[in-house]
């Protein structure tokens, strides 16, 4: 069902080949998605027609779907975001965010329904929590792009409430930052001089110091850090796991969609100690993509992150480095790697701004 939904990428391209229209992506962006494919295929590959007990996990069907539709989706972004139009990208994100209006809707409604039903954590029509959380953040960040700041402001405040009662801390989390970097940080820039900012680091250090326990307390409650804490909501024997399998293997990894538990389940998994349980799966994009791809693929991904960062940030385009931010650190407590649901899409599109190095629109908080 997956793999027939992200087929729904493939109708632009065919409108565009309908319109005669060329694509025509610079030599820089080019080269830079070839040694992406090189580094994200060429693993898998050799780990496939290896002799290792555990060659036959690759399945090359699905690392070969990923890469030609992810492939044809962003050369089709990058055809329509290198038009002439104005503000192209603007106007794709809104249109983004009103189809996105029903179902998030149904989400808030039915989660609020779930909460005030039950004390247990709303699962809204059979969605767990943290993928109707993603879905929440996503619907938040296209919000930002509006040019209504009551229905931004509507609608940033429904989200945070949906993630507080869905109990998501990753999405609540990533929602303040992005609320912070798109509306708080500008406005700071713009009203608090240099001097000001000293001594107001210098005053909320002071203020820490003194309330650190109870500052520790209420943003523990604030950030709902004071539940499920024990190992991390026990992502962290994932954690060990992955990071014992990059040491392992840093440059081939194990195989693209291959679980570092592989046919054997470690001593350490103790709950739901079975094979291809879906908990039992790398809650962090990076680690997950060293795990799987090796090192040169992760290092790659995050020099391009970190090279997008510094061009918006140069641009002052706020709105990007938002959405930027907060899907940054949603991915870093997700399973989410290199897929095609829709929060990833969103961020290969800022990226793709960043390579194609367009000017950002400016939006005011």
């Amino acid at each position: 069902m997956q793999g027939l939904a992200f087929s729904l990428y493939l109708i632009p391209i065919l409108v565009i080949v309908g319109r005669r229209e060329y694509i025509k992506p610079s030599t820089a962006f080019i080269v830079t998605w070839v040694l992406f494919l090189i580094l994200w295929v060429t693993p898998s590959l050799l780990n496939r027609m290896s002799d290792r007990l555990e060659s036959d996990l690759v399945s090359l069907p699905i690392l070969a779907y990923h890469a030609t539709v992810l492939t044809i989706l962003l050369f089709t972004l990058t055809a329509y975001l290198q038009s002439e139009s104005k503000d192209r990208f603007g106007t794709l994100i809104r249109s983004i965010f009103w189809v996105m209006v029903p179902m998030a809707l149904l989400i808030i409604i039915k989660t609020v329904y779930l909460d005030t039903l039950s004390p247990s954590r709303p699962a809204p029509f059979g969605i767990h929590p943290n993928v109707a959380g993603e879905i929440i953040l996503t619907f938040m960040l296209t919000a930002f792009w509006l040019r209504n700041r009551w229905l931004k402001t509507l609608v940033v405040i429904l989200s945070i409430t949906t993630a507080y009662l869905l109990e998501s801390r990753g999405t609540l989390i990533s929602c303040f930052i992005g609320v912070a970097v798109a509306f708080a940080y500008p406005w700071m820039r713009q009203n608090i001089t240099r001097r000001g900012l000293l001594v107001s680091l210098i005053g909320l250090i002071g203020v820490t110091l003194l309330f650190h326990e109870a500052i520790l307390l209420y943003g523990a409650k604030l950030l709902m850090m004071d539940t499920r804490l024990g190992g991390i909501a026990g992502r962290s024997e994932m954690y060990q796991l992955a990071i014992e399998g990059i040491f392992d293997r840093p440059i081939l990894g194990n195989g693209f969609w291959v679980n570092p538990m592989l046919y054997a389940i470690p001593e350490q998994i103790t709950h739901g100690a079975y094979l291809n349980n879906p908990a039992n799966t790398i809650h962090n994009a990076f680690l997950r993509i060293a795990s799987e791809n090796g090192l040169g693929l992760t290092i790659f991904i995050l020099g391009i992150i970190s090279m997008t960062t510094y061009r918006l940030l140069r641009d002052r385009a706020f709105t990007e480095l938002a959405a930027l931010c907060a899907i940054f650190f949603f991915l870093m407590f997700a399973t989410r790697h290199l897929t095609l649901n829709l929060m990833n899409v969103l961020l290969y599109m800022i990226l793709i701004r960043g390579l194609l190095n367009a000017s950002s629109p400016k939006s005011s908080p």
